[in-house]
């Protein structure tokens, strides 16, 4: 059997579950299911002081189970089907199974094979590499292990719990990145992901609640647009029906982190130069690359316009996030030729300081359907929450450094949806 230790965030998580089965199915080991952290390591400052959680979190002790964030009875039947043996970590039946701790990755392979050493540790990724060289190495090294136990336990329970401790999360493999990550690992990855988008009933519940008021408020924005004057009509006659239906809505992120305060400067992602804008088509992907320049026209001084005069509302650290978010949003309607009749905020900042910069727009978030949301649930499950919604919403506005973003990247693109990342080295 092999166990893990997962670290970080919630996506940070879900890697290190990803990897977890990708080294289970290569080892033909059981996987015991790892504990999860409602609230991961690192991220305790931002739980609010005086929270009072709900239902299966209102009581800790529970709180590092799979369950906490994932449904593990879906999990296992997903896996399962892949030939993917699991446990449950609190099986009674494992108590005093012995334990033998798998050396890490910085042990095996102290120069990290070129990828860089950050903590003590390997980071597997780089300039957009999955790290196989790494994981495939190390898993080739645990191998050995696990055969020469075995070959000693012949003939007898043979019963050993393989412990890899923290080395299956990013520091191996950088599986974030789905497309590698199927490339590199056929037999399990799809698998890995499966399960870690099998979220348990608290997160399904709210996410399914979000969908269906943002439906709710389309609804009422069609039929305050059929309602308008003859010369509202005729503007929104001159928009495609196709296209003004795809993308009516989108979803944008605000990091709650800390960031620079100035705003940045250069193109935008996906609009001018230097874009990153990736939308998936059935002939392949296509990064689309356009002319520097700024706004012009009707759209230059509605953007102008759209300025917040509170903008000292939003903490200096967020300026720069809700200011690249606000242009990116500008310039996409520019594009359509229509607005976004709502705006989903994937943050656990509030919709009343980030409204101000979007003064005519409906903003909305997971706090409309679930009020108090951040002072109900965990930090990770209403990260959980804002997931669902950022992998499935028409248009996405995405930081490209954040684990949440790369995440959801991937997934968009896999299913042809229009994702807008920030560049450069900024996280928010």
């Amino acid at each position: 059997m092999l166990t893990l230790d997962v670290r970080g965030g919630l996506n940070n998580q879900r890697e290190c579950v990803i990897n977890g089965i990708i080294a289970a199915s290569e080892l033909n080991l059981t996987l015991l299911l790892p504990k999860l952290h409602p609230v991961g390591r690192g991220n305790e400052k931002y739980a609010p002081k005086a929270a009072s959680y709900e239902g299966r979190y209102a009581d800790r002790k529970r709180w590092a189970h799979w369950d906490s964030l994932l449904n593990a009875t879906a999990a296992r039947t997903l896996l399962a089907a892949s030939g993917i043996r699991t446990r449950r970590t609190q099986d009674a039946r494992l108590a005093g199974v012995p334990q033998l701790a798998l050396p890490p990755v910085e042990t095996v392979f102290p120069d990290c094979l070129g990828a860089r050493m950050v903590g003590g540790t390997c980071v597997a990724q780089r300039a957009g590499a999955s790290g196989v060289r790494l994981m495939r190495g190390l898993l080739a090294r645990w191998g050995a292990i696990v055969d020469a136990n075995r070959a000693l336990s012949a003939g007898r329970s043979g019963r050993v719990i393989f412990d890899a401790g923290g080395s299956l999360c990013w520091n191996a493999y950088g599986s974030r990145n789905k497309a590698n990550c199927t490339r590199d690992f056929p037999r399990s990855c799809g698998a890995g992901y499966a399960a870690a988008n099998a979220w348990n009933d608290e997160v399904l519940g709210v996410q399914q609640a979000v969908h269906a008021h943002v439906r709710t408020l389309l609804r009422r924005a069609a039929a305050a647009a059929a309602a308008a004057g003859p010369a509202t009509r005729r503007v929104d006659g001159r928009v495609g029906a196709a296209r003004a239906a795809r993308h009516r809505w989108a979803a944008v992120h605000v990091r709650v982190f800390g960031c620079p305060a100035q705003v940045p400067g250069g193109g935008v992602a996906g609009v001018r130069a230097g874009s990153n804008r990736t939308r998936s088509r059935p002939g392949g992907n296509r990064t689309r690359n356009r002319p520097g320049g700024g706004h012009g026209g009707l759209a230059g001084r509605a953007l102008a316009a759209a300025a917040p005069a509170a903008s000292a509302a939003a903490d200096g650290n967020m300026r720069a996030s809700l200011e690249y978010t606000r242009s990116t949003i500008a310039r996409l309607e520019a594009e359509q030729g229509a607005p976004f009749a709502v705006l989903y905020l994937v943050s656990s900042v509030p919709v009343a300081k980030v409204q101000p910069y979007f003064p005519n727009h409906r903003l909305t978030s997971k706090d409309d359907v679930f009020p108090r949301a951040s002072l109900r649930l965990p930090f990770e499950v209403c990260a959980a929450i804002d997931y669902g919604v950022a992998t499935s919403a028409p248009v996405y506005v995405g930081m490209r450094l954040s684990s949440f973003d790369v995440f959801a990247h991937a997934e968009r693109k896999e299913a042809e949806l229009l994702t807008v990342m920030r560049p450069g080295g900024q996280i928010c």
